[in-house]
């Protein structure tokens, strides 16, 4: 199973074909399979390493705690809008840039 969320993967449409990024990597199974979803094709990678796995987890936790960082950073501006207002927010910008000519 594959979560299917914008901090982990990215599925992309184009006509009938769908595509996902990144690869997908299944490092808890014996197997140790690696591939991509290209078109509707499976693409195998070749075999990873275990310390190559290990970073590739470690880029991973790096990049949801990046991905986290950024949508909590737009969540709070978003209810900054809401408490103060379209208006408010409006006249205060009105005001630095007036502040800013002289």
């Amino acid at each position: 199973m594959t979560p299917l969320n914008k901090a982990n993967w990215e599925l992309k449409k184009s006509g009938s074909k769908i595509s996902l990024y990144p690869s997908i990597g299944n490092w808890k199974y014996p197997c140790k399979s690696h591939y991509w979803i290209r078109n509707n094709q499976i693409i195998e990678s070749p075999p990873i390493s275990e310390r190559g796995i290990e970073y590739v987890k470690q880029r991973d936790r790096l990049d949801k705690k990046i991905y986290a960082q950024e949508y909590n950073k737009v969540r709070e501006a978003q209810s900054i809008f809401k408490a103060v207002g379209p208006l408010q927010i409006a006249i205060n910008w009105l005001k630095r840039w007036w502040n800013k000519k002289d």
